[in-house]
């Protein structure tokens, strides 16, 4: 801990603020999102370069997306925690805007990320979106009790957040997607309990 809080102290201004918004991205995080995040940055290879050579970061590969890696998660918990939060919250908001723009094209992969981003910038509108989007993409990609956690949490925001009108068809999307989920979960109880509030 000591170690990993001495190489971080020693960086100067530029290169600690291009850490602390790698570290909000999370433990992994892809070059392209963060050349976007952190575009008042100059010389962003150099700084990486150098960030890698003090062992804080390394570089490695997905999907043909350059990726980089915190070399002790450690290493990113204590940059992250470093952050004001209010300057927390501004970070995760551009983070999430960089994401759309840089993976425009299959943002589905990414649904489930957005709404951590958001839901951290307190965007509960976008929140709630990227929640029930992120629901719908895990129930047609065979994973119905992930979806049934997105849409339950997406639920919850809705109301909260939300004017919920009677016959309210964001509502009812809900009550089916949940049901649905339920349903090829196993769950034969709840699957009525969602599939009746829709109905009705």
């Amino acid at each position: 801990n000591d170690v990993i809080l001495s190489r971080v102290d020693k960086l100067d201004e530029k290169t600690r603020e291009l850490l602390n918004t790698a570290s909000v991205m999370g433990r992994n995080f892809y070059y392209k999102v963060l050349e976007e995040a952190t575009d008042t940055i100059e010389e962003l290879d150099d700084r990486l370069a150098y960030l890698s050579e003090v062992q804080l970061i390394t570089e490695t590969k997905k999907k043909e997306e350059i990726e980089y890696l915190f070399k002790h998660a450690l290493a990113q918990q204590v940059t992250y925690d470093s952050i004001l939060k209010e300057s927390r919250k501004e970070l995760h908001l551009k983070i999430a805007r960089s994401i759309e723009k840089v993976f425009a094209e299959n943002l589905h992969d990414f649904y489930g990320t957005l709404a951590i981003h958001y839901e951290a910038a307190e965007d509960m509108d976008k929140t709630e979106n990227y929640l029930f989007l992120a629901g719908v993409e895990s129930l047609n990609s065979g994973a119905p009790s992930e979806a049934l956690n997105f849409f339950k949490k997406g639920l919850e925001l809705y109301q909260a957040f939300s004017e919920v009108k009677e016959h309210d068809q964001k509502l009812a999307d809900y009550y089916y997607n949940l049901g649905i989920s339920c349903y090829s979960g196993g769950y034969n109880i709840e699957t009525i309990n969602y599939i009746d509030k829709f109905e009705n």
